[in-house]
């Protein structure tokens, strides 16, 4: 998909924020959650898709 300009584009503007997402966006949900800053988060379902089919 990535190598795709045209597709790329398409998914990005799928998304609020209106890129494609990177490992590094993942990678900081799950340094928040791992941390003293997420601790009191508990049962929750989170969305980290950038807005994706809002």
């Amino acid at each position: 998909m990535l190598e795709d300009p045209e597709l790329t584009r398409y998914y990005a503007s799928q998304a609020a924020l209106n890129r494609i997402g990177k490992p590094d966006d993942i990678a900081a949900v799950v340094t928040f959650l791992a941390s003293g800053d997420g601790r009191w988060v508990t049962g929750q379902v989170l969305e980290a898709s950038g807005g994706m089919h809002l």
